[in-house]
Parts: C-alpha cells; structure tokens; sequence
C-alpha cells in the first residue's frame, strides 16, 4: 500500500512538473510573439507556404535516417531489426517523447516495446543500443558545435535579449558555456568507452562492483555491450557522419526552407547553422518540453544578431517549432498501426 502510494505521488509531481514545463514554454512563446504581433501575423500571411512541403518531407526524412541509423547500432549487439520495425519504433519515440512528462519519454517507450519482443537474455542489449543512438546522435551534434561556434563568435557577440541588456563580459561567460557543456557531453558521451580505466580506480571500481553486485550482473553486460561497439570503430564514426549530416546539419537546410519561404533578407548560411545548432544544445536542457521555449529564445536571439529582421526571425522560427510538433504528433500513427503485436527476431 505505501509503495503504491509513493508511486503515485511521484506520477503526480511527473505530471505537475510537466504542465509547469508547458507553462514555461508556452510562456517565452507568447512574449516573443506578444512584443511583434502585428509584424509576426503580417510575416505569416505573406509566407510562401509551397515551401511547407518541402521542409515537412525534409523533417520526415531525418526522423527516417536516425531510426535506420539505431538499426546499425542495433544489429552491432545482435538486435536484428526490419527496416520497418527500426522506423516505427523510432517514430513511436518520437510522438512519446512529446507527450510524456520525461525528457526521456520517448526512449522508454522504445525499451518498453523491444524488451517485450525480445528474447530471454537479450533485453539489456536492445536497451543499450537505443542508449549507444542517443549518445551516436549526441557526439554528432557536440562536434559540429565545436565547428560552428568559434566562427560564429562574431555573431554571438552581437546578441541582445529586449529587456535584458548583455555586456561583453556575460557574451563571453555565454560563449564559455556553450564551450563547457559540449566539452562535457563529449566527455560524458565517450566515458563509458573507457570504463576499464575507471574501474581501476579505488571508488568508481569498488562502486562499478557493487553495482553490479546489485543489478546481478547488470553493469558488466553493459561494459561488454560497450567493448562490442569499441570493437567497430569504422560503423561508430559513420554513424557519427550520418548524424552530423544526415540529422543536425538537414535540420538547419530544412530551417533555411522556412527562412526561404518567408522571403527574408540578412540570414547567412553560418548565423542559420549556428542558431539552430546552439538552440537543439540549449533545448537539450530539461526544464523545456520537447526543447520548445528555450529553442526558440535562442534561435530567435542569433539570427537576429546574424542580421535578419526580428518579426521574420520569429516567424520562421515559429514554423518550425509548430513543424515539429505536428510531424511529431504524426508519428503517433505508427503506434496505431503497429502497437508491438509482431515479434522481432534476434540473432542468437
């Protein structure tokens, strides 16, 4: 009875912190839009919406390439998958992700239904595959980082927040963020290829046995899943090339589709790339549903730096958070369709 309750306390604070998120977003959306209405709606009936199809096809396509890309990883670990199977399920993850109040929502649906079409023993694999995507997807994404940052330096130092006056000092201190977080996802997402060096240190080697101790052999099938992928270093670093080119960097074609349609002016190819790519790091933090909110502030705030008008900057940006949203809730078909009655075979 009291494990049922504290259950349901915390469902009920998931659920609580999730509106408060909605909240949140929804309320930088409405200020956003608030300080430009009238530029924003004029933005919105001028658009070329022909260009729509094209970024809505391009959306699709990086959402197909990151479920075939998990089914290379996958197949690493013996998880053997269709085509079919790697894209529904992905696209499942999609639409949880947007629904669920969890920044990982989506991704526990994805171990929910392959756990439940997996054999005996097989289980902790086919998690960890959908772990090793997230981090492949991760690294592409930290490194371009790396590569659009330093050039975009000059417009970063232009940035200004309506209300919120930035000196040089707190522009640098921002710079120097975005620096720390990817230097540190990149050490956080290549750590546990290395996990024999840490084991051999005193305190993580003592807690990695105990650990494993506990979860009866858990932490060790782990580790071996991450020996197996280290041991395919060619299908790791194409994986990583796909998600650099095929996801993050198609991501910001598709948002220079929408700057199209919007028939804007003073948007460069480098201000484009590094807004969106600064934006899905700062959407990556958790207290943003889906990223909303604190993606568009960014994204908005270095366009606008790069040069573009304010009202077509929102507008763009705008269409592309309501593109997500839509192509994200369309996944939810594939649920439908294919809600885990069918078997996946395995490689023994």
């Amino acid at each position: 009875m009291e494990e049922s309750r504290t259950s349901g306390h915390s469902s009920v604070r998931s659920v609580i912190f999730f509106l408060l998120k909605i909240l949140l977003a929804g309320s930088i959306v409405y200020v956003l839009v608030s300080r430009q209405k009238e530029a924003v709606m004029e933005c919105l009936r001028n658009f070329d919406y022909r260009y729509l199809l094209p970024a809505v096809l391009l959306y699709f396509f990086h959402m197909v390439v990151c479920g075939l890309r998990w089914r290379v990883l996958a197949g690493v670990l013996g998880v053997n998958l269709s085509r079919m199977e790697a894209v529904s399920l992905s696209m499942q993850g999609y639409f949880f992700s947007l629904v669920m109040p969890s920044a990982i929502g989506g991704d526990l649906v994805k171990i929910g239904v392959l756990s439940a079409r997996a054999k005996p023993g097989t289980k902790i694999e086919g998690a960890f595959s959908i772990l090793m995507d997230r981090i492949v997807g991760m690294i592409g994404m930290f490194l371009l980082l790396l590569a659009v940052t330093a050039p975009a330096i000059p417009i970063l130092m232009k940035t200004q927040i309506p209300g919120l006056p930035l000196t040089t000092g707190m522009k640098y201190c921002g710079i120097a963020f975005i620096y720390g977080c990817t230097l540190a996802g990149l050490g956080a997402s290549v750590a546990i290829f290395f996990h024999r060096f840490f084991r051999k240190l005193p305190v993580f080697g003592w807690l990695m046995d105990r650990a494993d101790n506990v979860t009866h052999g858990l932490v060790s099938r782990v580790t071996d899943a991450a020996d197996v992928y280290a041991k395919q270093p060619k299908i790791l670093i194409w994986c990583i090339v796909v998600s650099i080119v095929l996801v993050h960097i198609l991501v910001a074609g598709l948002f220079w589709i929408l700057v199209a349609g919007c028939g804007a002016d003073g948007a460069t190819a480098l201000s484009i790339l590094a807004a969106v790519t600064i934006g899905n790091l700062i959407g990556m933090i958790p207290i943003f549903p889906a990223g909303v909110g604190g993606r568009d502030l960014v994204v908005i705030t270095i366009l606008v730096a790069g040069g573009m008008l304010s009202a077509d900057a929102k507008t763009a940006q705008l269409l592309s958070t309501a593109l997500m949203i839509c192509c994200n809730l369309a996944a939810g078909i594939f649920f439908l369709i294919d809600p885990g009655r069918k078997k996946v075979d395995h490689a023994g």
